[in-house]
């Protein structure tokens, strides 16, 4: 048989009381002009933001693609002055995240730089919010030179950017 009747009878249906997608969005207003809330405000947020700025480094490799094992191998060899627990996380986009349990040890091996891994170098930047691994670029790198014998008296800023200047470095 056939069901004779019109849905009427039985009932409005449940799609009636739900309002459309479009009044939804209207009611909650959710651009972003509008939102009074931002997460980053949130105690726990900022905890977590300070925490992680004096804990963790970002790294990447400049111009070689190498693996994160011997990347990982290469910094537990040369930074033996590493005090707590050091975890190494890889981002994407060949990016590694460098977690110090110790704020000290991500300061020192900050300052300890450069590392070279298989003949490259692993260029390292302090970690920030919203650090995007595919946004992300190398716009800079800082480079160590070391001058045998460099007079004692020249050793201060004027004579050093002077010299800099002179053979077109930075």
């Amino acid at each position: 048989g056939e069901l004779k009747g019109s849905t009427d009878k039985v009932g409005p249906l449940v799609a009636d009381f739900m309002p459309s997608f479009e009044e939804t969005i209207h009611k909650t207003n959710f651009s972003s002009e509008n939102l009074d809330f931002n997460i980053e405000k949130l105690p726990e947020v900022q905890i977590q933001i300070e925490k992680l700025s004096k804990t963790c480094l970002v790294g990447k490799m400049l111009q070689k693609r190498v693996d994160s094992k011997a990347i990982k191998a290469r910094i537990l060899a040369e930074w033996i002055f590493i005090r707590g627990k050091l975890s190494f996380v890889e981002l994407d986009n060949e990016w590694v995240l460098l977690s110090f349990s110790n704020p000290r040890d991500r300061d020192q091996a900050w300052f300890e730089r450069p590392l070279h891994v298989q003949g490259d170098l692993f260029v390292l930047h302090p970690w920030r919010p919203h650090f995007d691994p595919f946004l992300e670029t190398i716009k800079w790198v800082d480079v160590w030179i070391r001058i045998p014998r460099f007079p004692l008296e020249l050793n201060f800023d004027e004579p050093i950017r002077r010299l800099l200047r002179l053979n077109h470095i930075g």
